[in-house]
C-alpha cells in the first residue's frame, strides 16, 4: 500500500467488523523475521472494531517488518499484544532489539525518514501512521527498557 492510498482512502472504504485476534494471529503466522520469533500474545476476550482489514494487515505487517529490520543485532524477539476497552483497541509491537532515541520519533514518522539510513524505504511507519489516523486512532511510539514499541490505538467504531 502507498502513503498516498493510506491518506486518501475515502469514507466509503470498505468497512468490516474485524475480529482482531483472528486477524494478528493470520498476520503472525504469515511473517517471517530469519532473526527472531514473531509471537501473538492473544487476549481472553476476543477484540472487534469496525475498520477496512487490509489497511489494518498492512499496518500491522509494517510494524512487524521495522521491529525485524531495525532491531539490530540484539533482537531476539518480537511480541505482539492486543487490548481493549470498551472504546478502543491497542496493538502494540514491541521487541527487544536496540530501540530508537526518541529525539528520532518525528524523523522515522516522516516520509522516507530514517534513524539510519540504509535499510528499508523509510514509509512503513508513514503508511501505518497514515492508516492509524484513516481509522480515527493514532500511533504511538515508545522506547521501552530494551527495544522498541509500537502501538495502533483504534476506535472500536467509527465516527
Amino acid at each position: 500500500m502507498t502513503l498516498e492510498r493510506a491518506r486518501a482512502a475515502s469514507h466509503s472504504a470498505p468497512v468490516d467488523m474485524v475480529n482482531l485476534d483472528d486477524m494478528l494471529s493470520e498476520v503472525v503466522s504469515r511473517s517471517t523475521c530469519g532473526r527472531a520469533p514473531v509471537t501473538f500474545h492473544r487476549t481472553e476476550v476476543p477484540q472487534r472494531i469496525a475498520a477496512d482489514e487490509t489497511m489494518l494487515r498492512e499496518a500491522v505487517k509494517n510494524l512487524i517488518d521495522n521491529a525485524c529490520v531495525h532491531g539490530g543485532e540484539r533482537l531476539t524477539r518480537i511480541d505482539i499484544h492486543l487490548t481493549g476497552t470498551a472504546r478502543q483497541a491497542r496493538i502494540t509491537v514491541s521487541d527487544d532489539g536496540d530501540g530508537v532515541d526518541p529525539a528520532d520519533f518525528p524523523k522515522i514518522l516522516a516520509r522516507f525518514g530514517q534513524a539510519d539510513p540504509g535499510q528499508g524505504s523509510g514509509l512503513g511507519l508513514s503508511i501505518t501512521e497514515a492508516i492509524a489516523e484513516r481509522h480515527g486512532g493514532k500511533l504511538i511510539l515508545n522506547k521501552v527498557a530494551r527495544g522498541f514499541s509500537a502501538s495502533l490505538v483504534l476506535p472500536k467504531r467509527r465516527a
